[in-house]
């Protein structure tokens, strides 16, 4: 079903661009993107992450970290209390 929801969406935006109709296909661009993510636009960003919870989430947007770019540049020592309740192996980086 997600699938084709996407399809129709693209399909939507092709239709809405052609026809001028900026705002709604803005819009629908957006509601094609939250359905790749499985993220509404007013979640964070970070629960895209594996093993971040929503719990982990909130108290990284408490400390004024709200995107990966954030995170990455906190000092190793505020980043893995942020990260508390992740394992050393779900919190290391995987390139």
């Amino acid at each position: 079903m997600l699938d084709k929801a996407t399809r129709l969406l693209q399909a939507m935006v092709d239709v809405l661009s052609s026809s001028g109709w900026l705002a709604p296909a803005l819009a629908t661009m957006e509601l094609s993107q939250m359905c790749v993510q499985a993220l509404w636009d007013r979640d964070s960003v970070l629960l895209q992450l594996p093993h971040i919870t929503k719990e982990i989430a909130a108290k990284c947007a408490a400390a004024e970290c709200e995107s990966v770019y954030d995170l990455m540049d906190l000092e190793d020592a505020e980043r893995n209390e942020l990260l508390a309740g992740l394992s050393s192996a779900q919190a290391e980086p995987k390139l």
